[in-house]
């Protein structure tokens, strides 16, 4: 984990500098698929209400039984998601 940390808190601070409005995820007219699983926290699901509200082109998925590290738990069923025809 040590070797890990210099990249998580670089991810952190890009994901804090981000400054995206509302109005630019509106005009996102591209196919989104907004995913947590049902042990997912409160937030992240909170995160996918919102984003389902303002991305016009979303879609919502819930992976049953996973949470934070669903591509590495639950490969299968995120791959079913990606191959899901839009």
């Amino acid at each position: 984990m040590a070797r890990l940390t210099r990249d998580n808190l670089r991810h952190w601070a890009l994901c804090a500098s981000i400054a995206t409005h509302l109005d630019d995820l509106r005009a996102l007219h591209c196919p989104t698929d907004l995913v947590c699983g049902t042990r997912s926290n409160d937030v992240a699901h909170a995160i996918v209400r919102h984003l389902h509200g303002a991305l016009p082109d979303s879609t919502c998925h819930e992976i049953d039984g996973a949470s934070h590290f669903m591509v590495t738990t639950h490969p299968e069923a995120c791959l079913e998601i990606l191959r899901e025809p839009r």
